[in-house]
């Protein structure tokens, strides 16, 4: 079969821009093998084959000896009827529109990311689905097709078919999977704070990247919260730039310190920023009272450490982490603090994860009635998959 007598469905189901990666769903029975003719892999691949399915294939795309695009495939029910390609794009939407020219060229019908949501798919699948458009790093696209080709399906079942305690380990392991999986899709709120002049925007701006935040040497620049979505080790977070903390009579001012405790008490990770080449005053009563709150995880950085000559002032021992936001120092430290504060150690190697919180009170309530012995559980769990439920 030539390509130009292939006929299939081509949607990107990633919003244009975000997050720098792109997804391309290809369905129909011709889909597997138009991609095929311009599937290029790191290892020879069959995307024809039965054992294509469930499968990352990496590799490039390439048309007349141009490479379109570094890429990673899935074909999900290889030889079926109706099978589907997923075609993960690296180079962000150029690279998408350059790929989805080819495969119009080559018999491929482009239609709106709507239709490419199977009906055939389960609850769970569905779920994936519906999330890889709203994925914000190319990891959770990994983690979010792996869901979506039945990772999670596949050890919701095999689980059902175990005897209530057989299934307890089972349920345990794929719970514990949800704190990953979860943070892949609903970035972590990590909101600087700090005394005015701090460095805070500073921090900001040298996390996102570039300039945001208006940064300057006056107290008080900042007077509401500025945001950003950041991706760190593959995990997307919402970073807030908040106004300094200090008692003010200006209206406006104190009204930014109202905000800022605001989102503070909305805030999943604290990171408290004081100026180290300044005497701690009410800094430290500030960190002692911001440790003490319920909720958050805070994180204290000595900043612009690059002032102080190399010399460390005995009271930045109070502080978890002594960083220069100006200069860079030691904020490939405070990411992985901040990391680690969001995730602990865990990584995603591929396999089930949970990924909602539906998903997760269901999961946990079958553990609990599979712990009891009560066979129920079964019932419970296969909510998780059953189409109605979604």
């Amino acid at each position: 079969m030539t390509t130009s007598a292939m006929k299939c469905r081509a949607a990107v189901i990633t919003p244009p821009g975000e997050g720098g990666i792109g997804v391309i769903r290809l369905t129909g029975r011709d889909a597997p093998a138009l991609v095929q003719e311009f599937f290029r892999g790191k290892r020879p691949a069959h995307l024809l084959a039965e054992g294509a399915g469930r499968k990352l294939h990496y590799g490039h795309l390439v048309k007349d000896d141009e490479v379109l695009d570094e890429v990673l495939v899935t074909v999900t029910r290889p030889g079926a009827e109706d099978p589907a390609v997923e075609i993960n794009c690296h180079g962000g939407i150029v690279a998408v529109e350059r790929v989805m020219v080819e495969l119009e060229r080559c018999g491929a019908e482009r239609v709106p990311a709507d239709v490419a949501v199977d009906s055939q798919l389960d609850a769970a699948q569905r779920e994936a689905a519906v999330a890889i458009p709203r994925a914000l790093s190319r990891q959770a696209v990994r983690m979010l097709l792996e869901q979506y080709n039945g990772a999670l399906s596949r050890a919701v079942c095999n689980a059902g078919q175990m005897a209530p305690r057989a299934a307890v380990d089972a349920l345990v392991r794929i719970e514990a999977t949800a704190r990953l999986g979860m943070a892949f899709c609903r970035p972590s709120r990590v909101v600087i704070v700090g005394a005015p002049n701090a460095g805070k925007s500073t921090l900001f701006n040298a996390l996102v990247g570039h300039s945001r935040a208006i940064v300057t040497h006056i107290p008080g620049t900042t007077r509401d919260f500025i945001t950003d979505v950041v991706v760190i080790a593959g995990l997307p977070f919402e970073l807030i730039d908040t106004a300094g903390l200090r008692k003010t009579d200006h209206v406006v001012e104190r009204e930014g310190v109202r905000v800022s405790h605001e989102q503070i008490s909305s805030a999943d990770i604290v990171v408290l920023v004081f100026d180290a080449t300044l005497e701690p005053g009410d800094e430290q009563e500030q960190m002692r009272t911001q440790r003490a709150m319920p909720g958050a995880w805070t994180i204290v950085a000595a900043n612009k450490m690059d002032l102080l000559g190399g010399g460390v002032p005995s009271f930045a021992g109070d502080a978890d982490i002594c960083i220069s936001a100006a200069t860079g120092a030691g904020l490939a430290d405070l990411e992985a603090r901040i990391v680690g504060a969001a995730v602990g150690s865990e990584s995603y190697s591929g396999g089930a994860a949970v990924f909602t919180q539906r998903q997760l009170h269901l999961i946990s309530s079958a553990l609990e009635a599979a712990r009891r012995g009560d066979e129920a559980f079964r019932e419970i769990l296969h909510a998780v998959v059953d189409p109605t439920e979604a």
